[in-house]
């Protein structure tokens, strides 16, 4: 008899019926993990048959961890689980994988501990994004199993990556996974120190194991793991909920500053990536090869590389935060940098190698390192080329500032607090005084208690540079809404520090080397801008102008001992005289304003024009005599100072600058803590765009 077919024909093709359809084959994995989420897996029905179901369970999770992680459905399971599901019948099922799997991560094979470390990085994100009614209660239990049982676990967890981020044999694949299961730790929250997963990473510290990865070999393979490194260490620094070891070894004499050095010269030279290399970068991109070769092809094929979550937004747990950079083009390059900066700000802070000769060398030395360089000399060197690429990238960042939203801002206010660490400090103050900008090469420069009289700087040092890094901030436009006057004050800040540092050696500078009629065009247009009663109600504009117009009074009555010229004092009265009606306002403004009886009080003390006032009285009648009605131009002031000259002029050598040295307050860690958040998202949203990383394979 003749079996029927379970095709029908129509138009000469066949159909297979309705009745006879039968759905598409499951992927193993996730066959296996529904029945692990379902309760009929081996782990629960061999559980009570003794040595046998002991062997039955163990071969189970061998097999199941040879799998290609499937990302996506793992990550759906969690996520369309509710909070109640999980604190309840799904919480022995989650607590038994988090057990297995962090046992597994001392595994001799390195696929299975690859996939245990990506399905944790998993489950650990999508359990983050939940929000339970006692968030860190709950997290730790469905994690640990119980607040009794946490300290046990993320003691093994913690000391498990760490020893895989410390041996030479282990994949460069694997110690990545290992720092994104940090990674994802640290970042269970906006802020780390609200996160209380996060403090098990300070009762067990990972510092020398970071260093290994500092550390590692092969330049090829370091450069892969830098940026996630980089950033598990800034998260760390950032902690302030109690004493902070990583913090504590980084203040330290014996801090790796080298290593750390390599890393952040090494993330500052990414090379920029064009238009068609962005593009290309969706469908290949290079990861973990060279070395790693055979590893690398089976990882391939078994589906080892991090991805992305189903809804493509990766997994950091950062609460939607979009593009961080506005209008700035999504690329590593920009991760890389901002992480350069976050690093160097901690070492120049905390470091005391980086306030020392150590690393600003003070006499002999030479850009250039040859055969007989000594390990100190090879710092200074290194140092050297990284402060030379983070002068270039700070230039870079604020001019843009105003066009690159609130995280360009906040990359500008950074970059300006590292160059005030050096500017005040006495050493690298006389450092950035006495090397050429250009060369980088220290001159010989005699002190003013040597020779008796002031010394005229014949070439551009690099603490002109800084000035007219600064200049050009209080140049730009205050009605930007994300420029605000912390800005400018932070930029402000800078003049006097490094003025006063060269006045106290008694060196002069020319126009050549700094420019000076823009510094004070900058100062009096600062003042000009804040002097407007809408202006001055803003927060920290009151601060502002009180800084920036005694700045310009210690200019006014040291412009003498700091200008080499006399004809560059001529200018600065001259633009005194082309402003005065702006400064004046500014006066007015200060003792009417209703900025609060205590800052008012404060600002009428502090706002009065007394070299201003002088030049003005000095000069009146000369200027009007050449026909001049109210406020002359910089010219007409300007020919009226020549003919009257400087005789008999009175002025008051008044001090201008910050009361204490720098130290981070509670402005400045929210800064911080704000740009790790903006850095960690678009560290995600670049591993996004590029889809799933694929190894790109070598055709020799």
């Amino acid at each position: 008899m003749q079996t029927p077919s379970p095709y029908s024909s129509r138009n000469g093709l066949a159909y297979r019926s309705a009745e006879n359809y039968k759905a598409p084959l499951k992927e193993k994995f996730v066959s296996l993990y529904e029945d692990i989420f379902a309760g009929r897996s081996p782990i629960h029905t061999a559980r009570d048959q003794g040595i046998q179901g002991r062997a039955i369970i163990t071969r189970f999770w061998d097999e199941l961890l040879l799998l290609k992680v499937n990302e996506t459905f793992l990550a759906q399971v969690i996520a369309k689980a509710s909070e109640d599901q999980l604190r309840g019948n799904l919480k022995p099922i989650i607590n038994e994988l988090f057990a297995t799997y962090s046992a597994y991560l001392s595994d001799g094979n390195f696929i299975r501990v690859a996939h245990a470390l990506e399905t944790l990085t998993i489950l650990l994100r999508e359990i983050f994004k939940k929000r339970f009614t006692e968030q860190g209660y709950s997290i730790i239990t469905l994690v640990a199993g119980s607040v009794e049982q946490s300290d046990s676990f993320f003691r093994r967890l913690v000391t498990s990556i760490s020893s895989l981020l410390t041996r030479d044999d282990v994949p460069v694949l694997v110690k990545s996974l290992g720092l994104r299961v940090y990674l994802t730790i640290l970042i269970a929250t906006d802020n780390v120190n609200t996160n209380t997963i996060a403090s098990y990473l300070f009762v067990n510290n990972i510092f020398d194991s970071l260093l290994a990865v500092f550390n590692i070999k092969l330049s090829a393979d370091r450069k892969k793991l830098e940026l996630d490194v980089t950033l598990v260490l800034i998260l760390l620094l950032l902690w302030r909920e109690s004493a902070n070891p990583y913090a504590e070894r980084l203040a330290s004499t014996a801090a790796p500053v080298i290593p750390l050095l390599h890393t952040v010269s090494s993330l500052l030279l990414t090379p920029a990536r064009t238009s068609t290399e962005n593009e290309t970068s969706n469908s290949s991109y290079t990861v973990w090869s060279g070395a790693d070769g055979v590893f690398s092809l089976i990882g391939n094929l078994l589906g080892l590389w991090p991805s992305t979550d189903s809804s493509g937004q990766g997994g950091t747990g950062v609460a939607g935060t979009g593009s961080a950079k506005g209008t700035e083009v999504l690329d590593v390059k920009w991760c890389n940098n901002t992480a350069a900066i976050v690093l160097i700000y901690f070492l120049c802070y905390l470091n005391p190698a980086m306030k020392s000769t150590q690393i600003w060398p003070s006499s002999d030395f030479s850009p250039v390192q040859g055969a007989g360089t000594t390990s100190g000399q090879t710092a200074a060197l290194l140092w050297i080329d990284v402060f030379k690429s983070f002068l270039t990238l700070s230039k870079d960042v604020l001019s843009r500032m105003s066009t690159t939203g609130v995280v360009g801002v906040m990359r500008g206010k950074l970059c300006l607090t590292i160059l005030r660490c050096m500017v005040e400090n006495h050493v690298s103050a006389d450092f950035l005084s006495r090397a050429d900008a250009d060369s980088f090469s220290l001159n010989q420069m005699p002190a003013i208690g040597v020779v008796g009289i002031p010394c005229v700087l014949q070439f551009r040092s690099l603490s002109c540079v800084i000035v007219d890094l600064a200049t050009s901030v209080l140049q730009m436009k205050p009605d930007v809404p994300h420029m605000d006057s912390d800005v400018f004050h932070r930029a402000a800040l800078l003049i006097p520090i490094v003025l006063n540092h060269l006045r106290s050696r008694g060196w002069q500078l020319l126009s050549t080397s700094i420019n000076w009629l823009g510094l004070w065009q900058a100062l009096a247009g600062t003042c000009t801008w804040c002097a407007t009663e809408t202006m001055f109600q803003k927060p920290g504009v009151p601060e502002l102008a009180e800084l920036t117009l005694g700045i310009l009074e210690s200019c006014i009555g040291n412009s003498q001992e700091l200008c080499g010229a006399p004809d560059e004092t001529d200018r600065l009265h001259a633009m005194v005289l082309a402003n005065s009606t702006g400064l004046e306002q500014l006066a007015q403004t200060a003792s009417t304003s209703r900025y609060g009886d205590t800052g008012k009080s404060a600002l009428r003390d502090g706002l009065r024009l007394v070299n201003v006032a002088a030049i003005k009285f000095h000069y009146e009648v000369q200027v009007a005599a050449l026909g001049v009605r109210g406020q002359p131009t910089f010219e007409q002031a300007l020919l009226g100072v020549k003919k009257k000259g400087l005789a008999n002029l009175k002025l008051k050598h008044l001090h201008a600058g910050p009361g204490h040295s720098y130290t981070e307050g509670t402005v400045e860690h929210r800064i911080l803590i704000n740009l790790v958040r903006y850095l960690v998202a678009e560290h995600r949203q670049h591993l996004s765009s590029s889809g799933k990383l694929k190894l790109e394979l070598e055709t020799t």
